[in-house]
Protein backbone atom coordinates (compact mmCIF):
# COMPACT_ATOMS: atom_id res chain seq x y z
CA UNK A 1 0.00 0.00 0.00
CA UNK A 2 1.53 3.33 -1.04
CA UNK A 3 1.74 6.45 1.12
CA UNK A 4 -1.21 8.11 -0.58
CA UNK A 5 -3.49 5.15 0.20
CA UNK A 6 -2.28 5.11 3.84
CA UNK A 7 -2.97 8.81 4.22
CA UNK A 8 -6.47 8.32 2.82
CA UNK A 9 -7.19 5.52 5.34
CA UNK A 10 -6.01 7.70 8.24
CA UNK A 11 -8.12 10.58 6.98
CA UNK A 12 -11.21 8.38 6.72
CA UNK A 13 -10.68 6.98 10.24
CA UNK A 14 -10.27 10.50 11.66
CA UNK A 15 -13.39 11.63 9.84
CA UNK A 16 -15.41 8.68 11.17
CA UNK A 17 -14.13 9.33 14.72
CA UNK A 18 -15.23 12.95 14.58
CA UNK A 19 -18.62 11.97 13.17
CA UNK A 20 -19.03 9.52 16.07
CA UNK A 21 -18.06 12.26 18.57
CA UNK A 22 -20.60 14.64 17.09
CA UNK A 23 -23.26 11.92 17.13
CA UNK A 24 -22.34 10.92 20.71
CA UNK A 25 -22.34 14.54 21.82
CA UNK A 26 -25.77 15.07 20.34
CA UNK A 27 -27.08 11.90 22.00
CA UNK A 28 -25.55 12.92 25.33
CA UNK A 29 -27.07 16.41 25.05
CA UNK A 30 -30.43 14.91 24.13
CA UNK A 31 -30.19 12.53 27.10
CA UNK A 32 -29.30 15.40 29.44
CA UNK A 33 -32.25 17.45 28.23
CA UNK A 34 -34.56 14.46 28.68
CA UNK A 35 -33.21 13.97 32.21
CA UNK A 36 -33.73 17.64 33.12
CA UNK A 37 -37.29 17.54 31.77
CA UNK A 38 -38.00 14.30 33.67
CA UNK A 39 -36.68 15.74 36.93
CA UNK A 40 -38.94 18.79 36.77
CA UNK A 41 -42.02 17.00 35.43
CA UNK A 42 -43.70 16.66 38.84
CA UNK A 43 -43.45 18.99 41.83
CA UNK A 44 -44.01 16.29 44.47
CA UNK A 45 -40.63 16.33 46.22
CA UNK A 46 -40.23 12.62 47.21
CA UNK A 47 -41.09 11.45 43.68
CA UNK A 48 -38.80 14.12 42.22
CA UNK A 49 -35.83 12.90 44.29
CA UNK A 50 -36.41 9.36 43.04
CA UNK A 51 -36.44 10.62 39.44
CA UNK A 52 -33.18 12.52 39.96
CA UNK A 53 -31.38 9.30 40.90
CA UNK A 54 -33.02 7.29 38.11
CA UNK A 55 -32.23 9.94 35.47
CA UNK A 56 -28.60 10.19 36.61
CA UNK A 57 -28.12 6.42 36.38
CA UNK A 58 -29.70 6.32 32.94
CA UNK A 59 -27.68 9.28 31.71
CA UNK A 60 -24.26 7.68 32.37
CA UNK A 61 -25.32 3.99 32.32
CA UNK A 62 -24.55 3.60 36.05
CA UNK A 63 -25.52 0.33 37.71
CA UNK A 64 -26.35 1.93 41.05
CA UNK A 65 -27.21 5.40 42.27
CA UNK A 66 -28.25 7.08 45.51
CA UNK A 67 -29.25 10.55 46.64
CA UNK A 68 -28.55 11.19 50.32
CA UNK A 69 -30.54 14.10 51.75
CA UNK A 70 -28.79 15.97 54.55
CA UNK A 71 -30.60 16.36 57.86
CA UNK A 72 -29.95 18.72 60.76
CA UNK A 73 -26.64 18.49 62.64
CA UNK A 74 -24.98 16.30 60.02
CA UNK A 75 -27.62 13.56 60.12
CA UNK A 76 -29.14 11.81 57.11
CA UNK A 77 -32.77 12.78 56.55
CA UNK A 78 -33.51 10.36 53.67
CA UNK A 79 -31.85 8.16 51.04
CA UNK A 80 -33.27 7.60 47.55
CA UNK A 81 -31.73 4.78 45.49
CA UNK A 82 -31.83 3.24 42.03
CA UNK A 83 -30.49 -0.19 41.07
CA UNK A 84 -28.69 -2.75 43.21
CA UNK A 85 -25.56 -1.90 45.15
CA UNK A 86 -23.29 -4.88 44.48
CA UNK A 87 -20.10 -3.27 45.71
CA UNK A 88 -19.42 -1.40 42.50
CA UNK A 89 -17.00 1.43 42.83
CA UNK A 90 -14.81 -0.26 45.40
CA UNK A 91 -11.06 0.02 45.16
CA UNK A 92 -9.90 -1.58 41.90
CA UNK A 93 -13.38 -2.79 40.95
CA UNK A 94 -14.77 0.09 38.85
CA UNK A 95 -15.86 3.68 39.01
CA UNK A 96 -17.52 5.83 41.64
CA UNK A 97 -18.88 9.33 41.17
CA UNK A 98 -20.05 11.79 43.83
CA UNK A 99 -21.66 15.14 43.02
CA UNK A 100 -23.06 17.58 45.62
CA UNK A 101 -26.62 18.85 45.17
CA UNK A 102 -27.19 22.40 46.38
CA UNK A 103 -30.33 24.50 46.71
CA UNK A 104 -29.77 28.25 46.75
CA UNK A 105 -26.07 27.70 47.45
CA UNK A 106 -26.86 25.61 50.52
CA UNK A 107 -26.01 21.91 50.67
CA UNK A 108 -29.06 19.70 50.16
CA UNK A 109 -27.46 16.29 49.68
CA UNK A 110 -25.07 14.16 47.67
CA UNK A 111 -25.70 12.25 44.43
CA UNK A 112 -23.58 9.09 44.28
CA UNK A 113 -23.21 6.78 41.27
CA UNK A 114 -21.33 3.49 40.97
CA UNK A 115 -20.46 1.30 37.98
CA UNK A 116 -18.30 -1.63 36.93
CA UNK A 117 -16.23 0.69 34.72
CA UNK A 118 -14.68 4.07 35.37
CA UNK A 119 -16.62 7.24 34.69
CA UNK A 120 -15.23 9.66 32.11
CA UNK A 121 -14.69 13.37 32.57
CA UNK A 122 -17.64 13.88 30.26
CA UNK A 123 -19.77 11.77 32.64
CA UNK A 124 -18.69 13.98 35.54
CA UNK A 125 -19.63 17.15 33.65
CA UNK A 126 -23.02 15.78 32.57
CA UNK A 127 -23.95 14.57 36.06
CA UNK A 128 -22.80 17.90 37.52
CA UNK A 129 -25.07 19.73 35.09
CA UNK A 130 -27.96 17.45 36.07
CA UNK A 131 -27.25 18.12 39.77
CA UNK A 132 -27.44 21.87 39.12
CA UNK A 133 -30.77 21.47 37.33
CA UNK A 134 -31.96 19.20 40.15
CA UNK A 135 -31.19 21.91 42.73
CA UNK A 136 -33.38 24.37 40.84
CA UNK A 137 -36.17 21.79 40.51
CA UNK A 138 -35.98 20.96 44.24
CA UNK A 139 -36.31 24.64 45.12
CA UNK A 140 -39.37 24.91 42.86
CA UNK A 141 -40.88 21.84 44.51
CA UNK A 142 -40.27 23.33 47.94
CA UNK A 143 -41.91 26.62 46.95
CA UNK A 144 -44.86 24.75 45.47
CA UNK A 145 -45.23 22.69 48.65
CA UNK A 146 -45.09 25.81 50.84
CA UNK A 147 -47.69 27.56 48.66
CA UNK A 148 -49.97 24.55 48.76
CA UNK A 149 -49.66 24.23 52.53
CA UNK A 150 -50.25 27.96 52.94
CA UNK A 151 -53.46 27.55 50.93
CA UNK A 152 -54.48 24.61 53.13
CA UNK A 153 -53.89 26.67 56.29
CA UNK A 154 -55.91 29.55 54.85
CA UNK A 155 -58.76 27.18 53.99
CA UNK A 156 -58.65 25.70 57.50
CA UNK A 157 -58.66 29.18 59.04
CA UNK A 158 -61.61 30.13 56.82
CA UNK A 159 -63.49 27.10 58.11
CA UNK A 160 -62.93 28.28 61.68
CA UNK A 161 -64.07 31.76 60.65
CA UNK A 162 -67.29 30.29 59.25
CA UNK A 163 -67.76 28.56 62.58
CA UNK A 164 -67.57 31.92 64.35
CA UNK A 165 -70.57 33.22 62.41
CA UNK A 166 -73.02 30.97 64.25
CA UNK A 167 -73.51 29.49 67.68
CA UNK A 168 -70.21 27.99 68.82
CA UNK A 169 -70.10 24.58 70.48
CA UNK A 170 -66.83 24.84 72.38
CA UNK A 171 -65.89 21.16 72.28
CA UNK A 172 -66.92 20.73 68.63
CA UNK A 173 -64.83 23.79 67.75
CA UNK A 174 -61.75 22.41 69.51
CA UNK A 175 -62.17 19.05 67.79
CA UNK A 176 -62.32 20.77 64.41
CA UNK A 177 -59.22 22.80 65.27
CA UNK A 178 -57.23 19.67 66.19
CA UNK A 179 -58.43 17.75 63.13
CA UNK A 180 -57.55 20.50 60.66
CA UNK A 181 -54.19 21.14 62.35
CA UNK A 182 -53.29 17.45 62.11
CA UNK A 183 -54.38 17.13 58.48
CA UNK A 184 -52.77 20.34 57.25
CA UNK A 185 -49.47 19.80 59.05
CA UNK A 186 -49.44 16.09 58.07
CA UNK A 187 -48.96 15.23 61.72
CA UNK A 188 -49.56 11.92 63.45
CA UNK A 189 -51.27 13.58 66.41
CA UNK A 190 -52.71 16.99 67.29
CA UNK A 191 -53.41 18.09 70.86
CA UNK A 192 -55.38 21.02 72.23
CA UNK A 193 -54.51 21.84 75.84
CA UNK A 194 -56.44 24.57 77.67
CA UNK A 195 -55.89 26.18 81.06
CA UNK A 196 -58.24 24.93 83.75
CA UNK A 197 -60.62 27.83 84.54
CA UNK A 198 -60.87 26.61 88.14
CA UNK A 199 -57.11 26.20 88.61
CA UNK A 200 -54.97 28.34 86.32
CA UNK A 201 -51.82 26.55 87.53
CA UNK A 202 -52.64 23.53 85.36
CA UNK A 203 -53.84 22.74 81.84
CA UNK A 204 -56.35 20.16 80.65
CA UNK A 205 -55.98 18.03 77.51
CA UNK A 206 -59.25 18.88 75.74
CA UNK A 207 -58.65 17.06 72.41
CA UNK A 208 -56.14 14.47 71.19
CA UNK A 209 -56.86 13.81 67.50
CA UNK A 210 -55.11 10.93 65.70
CA UNK A 211 -57.45 10.67 62.72
CA UNK A 212 -58.80 7.36 63.98
CA UNK A 213 -60.18 8.52 67.32
CA UNK A 214 -59.06 10.23 70.51
CA UNK A 215 -56.36 9.05 72.89
CA UNK A 216 -57.06 8.28 76.56
CA UNK A 217 -55.03 11.33 77.59
CA UNK A 218 -58.12 13.50 76.97
CA UNK A 219 -59.12 14.97 80.33
CA UNK A 220 -55.63 14.63 81.84
CA UNK A 221 -54.41 17.60 83.85
CA UNK A 222 -50.80 18.75 83.60
CA UNK A 223 -49.12 21.25 85.96
CA UNK A 224 -48.23 24.54 84.26
CA UNK A 225 -44.52 25.05 85.00
CA UNK A 226 -41.50 26.70 83.39
CA UNK A 227 -41.15 23.88 80.85
CA UNK A 228 -41.59 24.32 77.08
CA UNK A 229 -45.37 23.99 77.27
CA UNK A 230 -45.62 26.51 80.09
CA UNK A 231 -43.42 29.00 78.23
CA UNK A 232 -45.51 28.67 75.07
CA UNK A 233 -48.71 29.41 77.00
CA UNK A 234 -47.49 32.16 79.33
CA UNK A 235 -45.10 33.93 76.96
CA UNK A 236 -47.16 33.20 73.84
CA UNK A 237 -44.14 32.09 71.80
CA UNK A 238 -43.94 28.95 69.61
CA UNK A 239 -41.48 26.17 70.37
CA UNK A 240 -40.19 22.97 68.76
CA UNK A 241 -39.21 20.04 70.98
CA UNK A 242 -37.44 16.78 70.20
CA UNK A 243 -39.89 14.63 72.19
CA UNK A 244 -43.18 15.89 73.60
CA UNK A 245 -43.36 13.08 76.17
CA UNK A 246 -40.31 14.47 77.99
CA UNK A 247 -41.62 18.04 78.17
CA UNK A 248 -44.29 17.53 80.87
CA UNK A 249 -45.34 15.03 83.51
CA UNK A 250 -48.14 13.52 81.41
CA UNK A 251 -50.36 11.33 83.65
CA UNK A 252 -51.20 8.90 80.82
CA UNK A 253 -48.38 7.58 78.56
CA UNK A 254 -48.84 8.00 74.81
CA UNK A 255 -46.85 7.53 71.61
CA UNK A 256 -44.90 10.75 71.24
CA UNK A 257 -42.18 12.29 69.10
CA UNK A 258 -40.90 15.63 67.79
CA UNK A 259 -43.53 18.33 68.19
CA UNK A 260 -44.33 21.92 67.35
CA UNK A 261 -46.19 23.94 70.01
CA UNK A 262 -47.94 27.24 69.30
CA UNK A 263 -49.94 29.44 71.68
CA UNK A 264 -53.73 29.32 71.63
CA UNK A 265 -54.33 32.93 72.59
CA UNK A 266 -55.89 36.26 71.70
CA UNK A 267 -54.51 39.70 72.47
CA UNK A 268 -56.20 39.55 75.88
CA UNK A 269 -56.40 35.90 76.93
CA UNK A 270 -53.91 33.01 76.91
CA UNK A 271 -56.16 29.96 76.64
CA UNK A 272 -53.59 27.22 76.13
CA UNK A 273 -51.62 25.65 73.28
CA UNK A 274 -52.07 23.78 70.00
CA UNK A 275 -49.56 20.94 69.56
CA UNK A 276 -48.77 18.86 66.47
CA UNK A 277 -46.49 15.83 66.62
CA UNK A 278 -44.57 15.55 63.36
CA UNK A 279 -41.08 14.76 62.08
CA UNK A 280 -41.26 17.65 59.61
CA UNK A 281 -39.00 20.67 60.04
CA UNK A 282 -40.94 23.92 59.88
CA UNK A 283 -39.70 27.20 58.47
CA UNK A 284 -40.49 30.43 60.26
CA UNK A 285 -43.14 31.17 57.61
CA UNK A 286 -44.87 27.83 58.20
CA UNK A 287 -44.78 28.32 61.98
CA UNK A 288 -46.39 31.71 61.40
CA UNK A 289 -49.21 30.05 59.44
CA UNK A 290 -49.88 27.60 62.28
CA UNK A 291 -49.82 30.49 64.77
CA UNK A 292 -52.37 32.40 62.71
CA UNK A 293 -54.58 29.33 62.57
CA UNK A 294 -54.31 28.89 66.34
CA UNK A 295 -55.25 32.55 66.72
CA UNK A 296 -58.48 31.90 64.81
CA UNK A 297 -59.14 28.94 67.09
CA UNK A 298 -58.65 31.17 70.13
CA UNK A 299 -61.26 33.55 68.70
CA UNK A 300 -63.67 30.62 68.60
CA UNK A 301 -63.03 30.07 72.32
CA UNK A 302 -63.57 33.78 72.91
CA UNK A 303 -66.91 33.64 71.13
CA UNK A 304 -67.97 30.49 72.98
CA UNK A 305 -67.17 32.17 76.30
CA UNK A 306 -69.06 35.32 75.27
CA UNK A 307 -72.08 33.22 74.33
CA UNK A 308 -71.92 31.46 77.69
CA UNK A 309 -71.69 34.82 79.48
CA UNK A 310 -74.73 36.07 77.59
CA UNK A 311 -76.63 32.90 78.48
CA UNK A 312 -75.71 33.35 82.14
CA UNK A 313 -76.77 36.99 81.99
CA UNK A 314 -80.11 35.94 80.52
CA UNK A 315 -80.53 33.47 83.38
CA UNK A 316 -79.79 36.21 85.92
CA UNK A 317 -82.26 38.58 84.30
CA UNK A 318 -84.89 35.85 84.29
CA UNK A 319 -84.18 35.19 87.97
CA UNK A 320 -84.63 38.86 88.80
CA UNK A 321 -87.98 38.85 87.01
CA UNK A 322 -89.10 35.71 88.83
CA UNK A 323 -87.94 37.13 92.16
CA UNK A 324 -89.90 40.34 91.57
CA UNK A 325 -93.03 38.39 90.62
CA UNK A 326 -92.71 36.20 93.70
CA UNK A 327 -92.24 39.18 95.98
CA UNK A 328 -94.77 41.57 94.44
CA UNK A 329 -97.51 39.11 93.48
CA UNK A 330 -97.26 35.65 94.99
CA UNK A 331 -96.22 36.60 98.54
CA UNK A 332 -98.80 39.38 98.70
CA UNK A 333 -101.57 37.00 97.64
CA UNK A 334 -100.49 34.38 100.16
CA UNK A 335 -100.28 37.01 102.89
CA UNK A 336 -103.79 38.26 102.03
CA UNK A 337 -105.10 34.69 102.05
CA UNK A 338 -103.61 34.17 105.51
CA UNK A 339 -105.30 37.30 106.83
CA UNK A 340 -108.66 36.15 105.45
CA UNK A 341 -108.26 32.77 107.12
CA UNK A 342 -107.41 34.40 110.43
CA UNK A 343 -110.59 36.46 110.16
CA UNK A 344 -112.57 33.27 109.53
CA UNK A 345 -111.46 31.94 112.93
CA UNK A 346 -113.59 34.59 114.66
CA UNK A 347 -116.71 33.38 112.81
CA UNK A 348 -116.82 29.92 114.38
CA UNK A 349 -116.60 28.31 117.81
CA UNK A 350 -115.89 24.83 116.47
CA UNK A 351 -112.50 23.91 117.95
CA UNK A 352 -111.73 21.46 115.11
CA UNK A 353 -112.36 24.12 112.47
CA UNK A 354 -110.27 26.67 114.37
CA UNK A 355 -107.36 24.21 114.62
CA UNK A 356 -107.51 23.39 110.90
CA UNK A 357 -107.63 27.08 109.94
CA UNK A 358 -104.70 27.91 112.22
CA UNK A 359 -102.76 24.98 110.71
CA UNK A 360 -103.45 26.33 107.22
CA UNK A 361 -102.26 29.79 108.28
CA UNK A 362 -99.06 28.28 109.69
CA UNK A 363 -98.51 26.44 106.39
CA UNK A 364 -98.96 29.70 104.49
CA UNK A 365 -96.43 31.41 106.78
CA UNK A 366 -93.94 28.58 106.16
CA UNK A 367 -94.55 28.84 102.41
CA UNK A 368 -93.91 32.59 102.53
CA UNK A 369 -90.64 31.98 104.38
CA UNK A 370 -89.59 29.39 101.76
CA UNK A 371 -90.43 31.77 98.94
CA UNK A 372 -88.43 34.55 100.59
CA UNK A 373 -85.48 32.15 100.91
CA UNK A 374 -85.85 31.31 97.21
CA UNK A 375 -85.92 35.02 96.36
CA UNK A 376 -82.72 35.47 98.35
CA UNK A 377 -81.11 32.57 96.50
CA UNK A 378 -82.24 33.96 93.15
CA UNK A 379 -80.74 37.37 93.91
CA UNK A 380 -77.61 35.78 95.34
CA UNK A 381 -76.80 33.80 92.18
CA UNK A 382 -74.02 35.13 89.96
CA UNK A 383 -71.47 33.97 87.48
CA UNK A 384 -70.13 31.65 90.17
CA UNK A 385 -73.59 30.03 90.46
CA UNK A 386 -73.16 26.38 91.37
CA UNK A 387 -76.39 25.11 89.83
CA UNK A 388 -75.54 26.65 86.49
CA UNK A 389 -71.96 25.37 86.75
CA UNK A 390 -73.17 21.81 87.36
CA UNK A 391 -75.50 21.91 84.37
CA UNK A 392 -72.78 23.46 82.19
CA UNK A 393 -70.31 20.70 83.12
CA UNK A 394 -72.91 18.02 82.41
CA UNK A 395 -73.81 19.62 79.07
CA UNK A 396 -70.13 19.64 78.06
CA UNK A 397 -69.84 15.91 78.83
CA UNK A 398 -72.92 14.84 76.84
CA UNK A 399 -71.09 14.71 73.51
CA UNK A 400 -68.39 12.37 74.79
CA UNK A 401 -70.80 10.18 76.74
CA UNK A 402 -73.34 9.89 73.96
CA UNK A 403 -76.25 10.53 76.33
CA UNK A 404 -77.42 13.01 78.96
CA UNK A 405 -76.76 12.14 82.63
CA UNK A 406 -79.49 12.45 85.24
CA UNK A 407 -78.92 15.43 87.57
CA UNK A 408 -80.38 15.93 91.04
CA UNK A 409 -79.76 19.12 93.03
CA UNK A 410 -81.06 19.16 96.60
CA UNK A 411 -80.92 21.77 99.34
CA UNK A 412 -79.71 25.38 99.22
CA UNK A 413 -76.94 24.57 96.74
CA UNK A 414 -76.38 28.18 95.67
CA UNK A 415 -76.98 29.87 99.01
CA UNK A 416 -75.13 27.46 101.32
CA UNK A 417 -72.02 26.47 99.33
CA UNK A 418 -69.27 29.11 99.75
CA UNK A 419 -67.22 30.53 96.89
CA UNK A 420 -64.12 28.65 98.09
CA UNK A 421 -65.82 25.27 97.67
CA UNK A 422 -67.72 25.83 94.39
CA UNK A 423 -64.73 25.63 91.99
CA UNK A 424 -63.39 22.56 93.80
CA UNK A 425 -66.74 20.77 93.49
CA UNK A 426 -67.08 21.68 89.80
CA UNK A 427 -63.51 20.51 89.11
CA UNK A 428 -64.31 17.22 90.85
CA UNK A 429 -67.48 16.82 88.75
CA UNK A 430 -65.62 17.46 85.49
CA UNK A 431 -62.87 15.01 86.43
CA UNK A 432 -65.37 12.28 87.32
CA UNK A 433 -67.36 12.79 84.11
CA UNK A 434 -64.11 12.69 82.14
CA UNK A 435 -63.19 9.36 83.77
CA UNK A 436 -66.60 7.90 82.93
CA UNK A 437 -66.25 9.07 79.32
CA UNK A 438 -62.77 7.59 78.90
CA UNK A 439 -62.91 4.36 80.86
CA UNK A 440 -66.34 3.25 82.06
CA UNK A 441 -68.19 2.44 78.79
CA UNK A 442 -71.36 3.40 80.66
CA UNK A 443 -74.89 3.79 79.31
CA UNK A 444 -76.25 5.65 82.34
CA UNK A 445 -74.82 8.22 84.76
CA UNK A 446 -76.55 9.70 87.79
CA UNK A 447 -75.27 12.90 89.41
CA UNK A 448 -76.43 14.25 92.76
CA UNK A 449 -75.35 17.43 94.54
CA UNK A 450 -76.85 17.69 98.02
CA UNK A 451 -76.26 20.63 100.37
CA UNK A 452 -77.46 20.96 103.95
CA UNK A 453 -76.39 23.19 106.79
CA UNK A 454 -73.23 21.20 107.49
CA UNK A 455 -71.79 19.80 104.23
CA UNK A 456 -72.13 19.52 100.47
CA UNK A 457 -71.93 16.11 98.84
CA UNK A 458 -71.29 15.21 95.20
CA UNK A 459 -72.19 11.68 94.13
CA UNK A 460 -71.55 10.32 90.63
CA UNK A 461 -72.77 6.82 89.84
CA UNK A 462 -72.41 4.98 86.53
CA UNK A 463 -73.38 1.53 85.24
CA UNK A 464 -70.09 0.96 83.43
CA UNK A 465 -67.33 -1.60 83.74
CA UNK A 466 -66.20 -0.47 87.20
CA UNK A 467 -62.70 -0.23 88.65
CA UNK A 468 -62.36 -3.94 89.42
CA UNK A 469 -59.28 -4.50 91.55
CA UNK A 470 -57.50 -1.44 90.17
CA UNK A 471 -56.53 1.23 92.68
CA UNK A 472 -57.46 4.89 92.13
CA UNK A 473 -54.68 6.87 90.47
CA UNK A 474 -54.01 10.12 88.61
CA UNK A 475 -57.04 12.38 88.65
CA UNK A 476 -58.88 10.38 91.34
CA UNK A 477 -55.96 10.77 93.73
CA UNK A 478 -56.00 14.51 93.04
CA UNK A 479 -59.70 14.63 93.94
CA UNK A 480 -59.03 12.81 97.19
CA UNK A 481 -56.26 15.28 98.02
CA UNK A 482 -58.53 18.25 97.29
CA UNK A 483 -61.26 16.88 99.54
CA UNK A 484 -58.72 16.22 102.32
CA UNK A 485 -57.41 19.80 102.16
CA UNK A 486 -60.97 21.06 102.64
CA UNK A 487 -61.49 18.75 105.61
CA UNK A 488 -63.72 16.38 103.67
CA UNK A 489 -63.70 12.82 102.36
CA UNK A 490 -63.51 10.99 99.04
CA UNK A 491 -64.75 7.45 98.46
CA UNK A 492 -64.82 5.13 95.45
CA UNK A 493 -66.92 1.97 95.66
CA UNK A 494 -68.70 -0.55 93.49
CA UNK A 495 -72.28 0.30 92.56
CA UNK A 496 -75.14 -2.18 92.46
CA UNK A 497 -75.82 -4.10 90.30
CA UNK A 498 -72.71 -2.90 88.42
CA UNK A 499 -70.61 0.16 87.81
CA UNK A 500 -68.94 2.64 90.15
CA UNK A 501 -70.19 5.05 92.80
CA UNK A 502 -67.94 7.99 93.73
CA UNK A 503 -68.64 10.31 96.66
CA UNK A 504 -66.89 13.66 97.19
CA UNK A 505 -67.97 15.46 100.37
CA UNK A 506 -66.65 18.54 102.18
CA UNK A 507 -67.93 20.50 105.21
CA UNK A 508 -69.51 23.95 104.83
CA UNK A 509 -68.57 25.24 108.28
Amino acid sequence: MDAAALSLDVLLEELLRRVREVTYGRERLSGLLDAVVAVGADLELPAMLDRIVTSACKLVDAGFGSLTVDGPDGTVAAVHTCGQDTGRGGRGTGGRLEVPVSVRERAFGTLRLANDTDFSEDDVRVVGTLATAAGIAIENARLYDISRRRLCWLEAAAEITDLLLGAVDRRAALRLVAQRARETSRAALALVVVRDPDDMSQVVVEVADTGSGELPIVGDRVPLTEDALGMVITRRMPAQVADLATVCAWPTPFESGPALLVPLSTSETAYGALIVITDATYSSAEIGLLEAFAGQAALALDRARAQQDRAQLAVLEDRDRIARDLHDVVIQRLFATGLHLQNVVHLTRDIAVVDRVNSAVDSLDATIRDIRASIYALHGGGFGDLRLGVHTAVEAACDGLGFRPTVTLAGPVDAAVPATVRPELLAALRELLSNVTRHARASEVEIAVVADGESVELVVRDDGSGLGHARPRGGLLNLAERARKLGGMFRVEAAEPRGTRVTWQVPLL
